[in-house]
């Protein structure tokens, strides 16, 4: 019966791979959820202890290679926010929130024009 665990292990290790390899080509984590990944690397390293302690080499090296990759997918993620964070700069502008009532006050602080801040990536 090992040999099924064996089989199946391969084929959802090998299912990971090519989003892996994606990822790094693209360097888009975008569309990776941090739930998610954090959900699937505590849920297979449970999966991992748990082959360890029954003594089942199918069930334990199939999450230990599965870890791996998505502790890469964690990476790229990590990696790929913090560059963004980076490349983030914010612009102060000014708008008109309300109708005027010509009261002149416009170009020494009318009280309908706010300012805000808006992000814009450097780039």
């Amino acid at each position: 019966m090992e040999w099924i665990g064996i089989v199946a292990g391969v084929l959802t290790t090998c299912a990971f791979v090519p989003q892996v390899v994606k990822t790094l080509r693209s360097r888009s984590t975008g569309d990776l959820s941090w739930l998610w990944l954090v959900l699937m690397a505590v849920g297979v390293f449970l999966w991992m202890v748990y082959g360890y302690f029954i003594a089942s080499p199918s069930v334990f090296l199939a999450n230990i290679f599965t870890l791996l990759c998505l502790l890469a997918l964690l990476y790229m993620k990590l990696s790929v926010h913090r560059q963004m964070d980076d490349q983030t700069e914010y612009v102060l502008k000014k708008r008109k929130v309300g109708k005027c009532f010509g009261c002149g006050q416009c170009e020494k602080g009318c009280p309908l024009i706010v300012e805000y801040r808006e992000k814009v990536n450097k780039q």
